[in-house]
């Protein structure tokens, strides 16, 4: 696993790299790339990757999220497998996780089958452990943040294709539900749940 990037360092290197196309926005792009990111070397590289190519081709549309976007739909398949193969427990987790909750917080089932599946999930990679667990792909924990507020607002991923309105219209920051442990129960007792009431497995 590679160790994350001091922040400071990190964000010196960005903008010094940015500033050659973007000017006086490159200081607030890259800060809005590590904090989507975490510091991570290896999503922070494809992150600025995509987003230097968006604005080669467009630079007045060009957002940092509009590229997390591009990377989103690219791996919205394989998350969707990830996302499947994971049983009840972790998947709660991994809901939590990525509105970033904590595990000691999870009330729905025992402490010790809560530990015990971050775990294996730690050590399959799903998710990692610095200060706090979190899920160690940011554009996983976004596209679960993203299916779960289709799913909230009624919006079949088909039509809303991941951050788009109805309309089509490209939005510039993700629409977020806060997930407590309440709502979440409320919703369903089963993420799938969520998912299926807005058709969002039918879709993908």
């Amino acid at each position: 696993r590679l160790s994350r990037i001091p922040y400071d360092d990190f964000q010196r290197f960005l903008v010094d790299r940015l500033k050659a196309i973007r000017g006086d926005k490159s200081d607030d792009e890259a800060r809005t790339i590590l904090e989507l990111t975490k510091c991570h070397p290896f999503y922070t590289q494809q992150l600025a990757a995509v987003f230097w190519d968006l604005c080669e081709r467009n630079a007045e549309q060009a957002t940092v999220q509009r590229a997390a976007e591009e990377i989103i739909r690219g791996l919205s398949a394989a998350y969707m497998i990830l996302w499947s193969k994971q049983n009840r427990t972790n998947r709660h987790i991994l809901a939590v996780l990525s509105q970033g909750g904590k595990l000691q917080s999870i009330r729905d089932f025992p402490s010790s089958t809560v530990y015990a599946a971050a775990a294996r999930m730690k050590k399959d990679g799903v998710i990692v452990r610095d200060k706090e667990f979190a899920l160690e792909d940011p554009f996983f924990a976004l596209w679960i943040r993203q299916s779960m507020q289709q799913a909230a607002i009624g919006l079949p991923a088909s039509k809303t294709n991941g951050n788009h309105s109805p309309d089509g219209e490209v939005l510039e920051h993700p629409r977020e539900i806060h997930l407590t442990h309440a709502s979440y129960n409320t919703c369903s007792a089963d993420v799938d749940g969520i998912f299926a009431a807005s058709g969002f497995l039918d879709c993908v």
